[in-house]
């Protein structure tokens, strides 16, 4: 904002006075700053300036940290660099001194800072691959001491990027910065377990798992304020700056000046607007055994890499981990092939062996190594954490070979749920813990809505939403038709414990926040329900089990793009059930008849009623009296299904596996 217009009482700077003890300590000597010819010189003996703190020490370069007079001589970009081999703690402490040094406290610059992020990740990435040279021509010393200094600058330059992430108030700029660095996160993964494979025994592994459930936990978090805040940033604002704001708008042409000023405005009243929300920290191994897992519970974590996939198995009791013989390319490939399979039905029998064969090799390749582990814990559900290629993958159709060598698909032996992360979980049993004491499960409130209009029409889904009526009579209310209004469904999360749509999804790759589900409004029209309006209808919200069943309510795209279903984990409804795909209308009404028969009459928790009706949908064949059903209409012909995976694999459970929850 512009000078002209800011009001000293809005001002955000302000000299802070120094208290009496302060006031009585001796100033330091001012050092003057280096001129450009001394900065250009340091610059190129910089090398020789780090290698003599690295190697001061007993000749060790992972052990040797520069002298604190050392780091008075430096410049500011000198004094990161040179600091970079130690830890980030002392790192950072060395900074403040040097800062203090010359004599004035040290402003947190975030250009430079972001700077001297991308320099470290740089620097990071060239030692790893001078460890990875090393390791080929079977120089372990030279292999050992490239992955120390690698990981001590990513130490650096995670802690820098913290810093970054607390200066930057708005949601949006925080996510979409920290989207932009956390490959350096993932360079960090790929050292730590480097580490690992020469030493098995110091626990690094277990710094990769937490650096990556950390950056994950981050990246929902992101997210999660992002879409969740419903803040208005106006609300609160100061008369004078919104007075401002609404003259600027007023102008039919603003000068470039003006256009600046609007900007800061609005900058400014984000800022403020955002500057107390919360943010979470990420679960420690140890806290996600003890406060998210149980003793049925297997969590599968994928970090997947250009060049390697690694795995960990998490259980109550045990931690292990491995590498698999794969790569992302490879799974890209993989996943394209099966996705396309889907997508066209009409060519589905004479692909079927092809999609078998793909079926084994996935299963191979990512379960079948983790598999004894989890057989011997004794665990009878999967928990998946996914990323890259993986996300769309239904992990159902694995084809696995279990402890008498039988074949089976992986759903079969197991119940299966999908996570962003650990922290993910905690977050959302907090947040319900604040709507809901306890749940009975006698006293379930169903909202089923449904849908048949739109292109084409959907004749099966209001049948769909009356079956759950049959299972649950007296506590269900059925919207068909013109109620299936977005009015009566943002009620509902008010109200009820499950909701259950039946409708049109539209999934949009390259902008997530233009899909959604397709509603009615008040005419009568078809209307759209977007992922970007979906936090205004559950900050009030008491549903603990959302069904979506619509197409491509569970897809998504890279690790920025949302889907449908996890956006409204990530606004509060604990668990929802989406597809990955463009469904069959007749075999969904199946497929819900089943699982809603498990979660009445069996009482059944919803991944279990999801395997329940998997597996009763494998249990069918092209002959089998339930694979046939009726078609509404007098003139539509019966409709077949079968046990082919693509009736059956696009539902997936995406967020917390207990139930019922109670607090």
């Amino acid at each position: 904002m512009s000078g002209e217009h800011a009001e000293p009482e809005f001002e955000y700077s302000h000299q802070q006075q120094p208290n009496h003890d302060e006031a009585q300590k001796p100033k330091q000597p001012e050092i003057p700053p280096p001129t450009l010819a001394e900065q250009e010189a340091r610059a190129a003996n910089l090398p020789d300036l780090v290698q003599q703190a690295l190697t001061r020490k007993s000749g060790s370069p992972a052990a040797a940290r520069p002298k604190q007079e050392d780091l008075a001589t430096l410049s500011e970009s000198e004094t990161q660099n040179a600091t970079a081999i130690g830890t980030a703690d002392w790192a950072q402490a060395a900074l403040t001194r040097a800062g203090e040094q010359k004599g004035r406290t040290q402003e947190l610059d975030i250009d430079k800072l972001k700077r001297r992020i991308v320099s470290l990740g740089e620097s990071a990435t060239r030692e790893y691959s001078a460890a990875q040279a090393a390791l080929a021509v079977g120089n372990q010393p030279q292999h050992h001491e490239h992955l120390e200094t690698a990981i001590t600058y990513l130490q650096l330059c995670t802690t820098f990027i913290e810093q970054v992430l607390a200066e930057i108030a708005v949601p949006a700029r925080r996510e979409a910065y920290f989207s932009g660095v956390r490959q350096y996160y993932q360079v960090q993964i790929q050292v730590l377990m480097a580490l690992h494979q020469a030493d098995s025994t110091a626990g690094y592994d277990v710094q990769a798992f937490e650096v990556s459930e950390g950056s994950r936990a981050r990246l929902h978090n992101e997210q999660l304020v992002r879409a969740g805040s419903g803040i208005n940033i106006r609300q609160g604002a100061h008369p004078a700056l919104l007075a401002r704001e609404q003259e600027l708008l007023n102008k039919n042409r603003r000068t470039a000046e003006e256009a600046a000023e609007l900007k800061g405005i609005r900058e400014r009243m984000e800022s403020e607007a955002y500057q107390d929300i919360d943010y979470y920290d990420p679960l420690k191994l140890a806290e996600i055994q003890n406060e998210v897992l149980d003793e049925e519970t297997a969590l599968i974590y994928y970090s997947v890499h250009s060049d390697k996939v690694f795995v960990w198995v998490v259980t109550q009791e045990s931690f292990f981990t491995c590498e698999l013989v794969t790569n992302e390319s490879e799974l890209q490939k993989l996943m394209e092939e099966r996705l396309e399979y889907f997508r066209d039905i009409s060519s589905q029998a004479p692909q079927r062996a092809e999609e078998e064969e793909r079926e084994s090799l996935l299963g191979e390749a990512l379960i079948q190594p983790v598999l004894d582990e989890i057989q011997a814990q004794n665990c009878s559900r999967i928990v998946i954490a996914a990323e890259g290629a993986l996300k769309n993958l239904p992990f159902s159709t694995l084809i696995i070979r279990n402890n008498v060598n039988h074949e089976n698909y992986l759903v079969e032996d197991y119940e299966i749920v999908y996570i962003s992360s650990s922290t993910s979980i905690a977050i959302s049993r907090e947040q319900a813990e604040a709507q809901v004491t306890e749940l009975d499960p006698d006293a379930l409130g169903i909202f089923a809505l449904g849908n048949f209009s739109g292109q084409p029409v959907l004749p099966f889904a209001p049948i769909e939403a009356a079956t759950i009526q049959h299972y649950n009579s007296d506590n269900t209310n059925l919207y068909i038709g013109d109620e299936a209004t977005e009015e009566n469904f943002i009620d509902a999360t008010a109200t009820y414990t499950i909701l259950h749509v039946a409708t049109h999804g539209q999934w949009r790759p390259r902008y997530s926040w233009g899909s959604g589900l397709i509603l009615r409004d008040d005419s009568g029209q078809d209307d759209m329900l977007t992922q970007r309006e979906i936090p205004a209808t559950t900050i009030s919200m008491s549903t603990q089990l959302l069904v979506l069943s619509a197409c491509d309510t569970a897809a998504g795209g890279s690790e920025e793009s949302v889907s449908i279903a996890h956006t409204f984990t990530r606004n509060g409804i604990p668990r929802v059930i989406g597809t990955l795909w463009k469904v069959s209308d007749a075999g969904t009404m199946r497929f819900m008849e089943f699982f809603y028969e498990a979660l009445f009459e069996n009482n059944q928790s919803p991944s279990a009623a999801l395997q329940h009706a998997q597996k009763k949908m494998i249990a069918l064949t092209r002959d089998s009296a339930n694979a046939t059903v009726e078609h509404p209409h007098p003139e539509g012909r019966d409709v077949p299904i079968n046990n082919d995976p693509f009736f059956w694999a696009a539902f997936k459970l995406v967020g917390d596996w207990q139930w019922p929850p109670r607090f």
